[in-house]
């Protein structure tokens, strides 16, 4: 059987790979990059996807099995200390006769990652499928110029289930983080989300008593009895001017495309 490896770079994933290689080759297996029938990752769910799409044009011909020295280890298969029942697997045929999956989870963002580590613990296969190069879906993020930018817009975790928190605090630390928006048009800073500060940096509001006032005489110039987009749906809930000043523009520049 014809083998390659793929590390992520650090030392010790290049030791296990070193390791991983003497051992497959004392059991009969050939090291070949050009012709591989099973690529061995060795890192995390980043390293099996940079495999993954090392290959891509290859994938009808090359079975794939990881191996965890990485921070994240969701979609792995073995873990670094695992590798003797890794190439006993191997050797006996164990791992690719019998390559069949306990669950299929489609989408690797936080219920798919979790539900595979889970799973994981558990003992049981996991197969999961991700459309993306990068697991994580929505909440992945990447360091750019030593700034961490979350690559589909700010996700704020926050919970009040102690048994979650202390799940998701296995994996990463967490700052403390208080979540205030002002959000500029032009020349003019507004409180965001939506309030009575804002209704009073807009139309002077002084009283809670004073928006209903606003909202009737903003409907009286523009309302819709049956939106059929979003545009129309918020200009029906908060006006023609708000939504023009505060959501028009951000929410076709976060999604890509036209309100209406």
């Amino acid at each position: 059987m014809r083998f390659s490896i793929v590390d992520r770079g650090d030392d010790n994933s290049k030791r296990v790979a070193e390791t991983l290689k003497k051992k497959c080759i004392d059991i009969g297996w050939e090291y070949d990059d050009g012709k591989s029938e099973v690529i061995f990752s060795v890192g995390g769910d980043g390293t099996l996807l940079r495999a993954i799409h090392t290959y891509i044009d290859r994938l009808d011909e090359i079975q794939f099995v990881a191996i965890h020295t990485g921070n994240l280890g969701f979609f792995t298969d073995y873990t670094q200390d695992e590798v003797d029942h890794l190439v006993y697997d191997l050797k006996h045929n164990t791992y690719m006769d019998s390559y069949d999956y306990d669950i299929i989870i489609v989408g690797s963002g936080l219920y798919g990652a979790v539900t595979a580590w889970r799973a994981r613990e558990k003992g049981l296969r996991c197969l999961v499928l991700e459309r993306r190069n990068d697991v994580c879906g929505n909440v992945r993020d990447k360091m750019t110029e030593g700034i961490n930018v979350h690559l589909y817009g700010a996700h704020i975790f926050h919970t009040d289930n102690e048994q979650v928190w202390s799940f998701v605090r296995r994996f990463s630390d967490f700052n403390s983080y208080v979540h205030t928006v002002i959000a500029r048009n032009a020349d003019r800073y507004y409180h965001m989300p939506v309030s009575l500060m804002t209704f009073h940096e807009i139309f002077g509001a002084m009283r809670p008593d004073d928006i209903p006032c606003i909202l009737a005489a903003e409907r009286e110039k523009e309302y819709y009895p049956c939106p059929e987009n979003l545009e129309q749906k918020a200009v029906n809930h908060i006006g023609r001017t708000v939504y023009d000043l505060l959501i028009k523009g951000y929410t076709e520049k976060q999604w890509g495309r036209a309100a209406t």
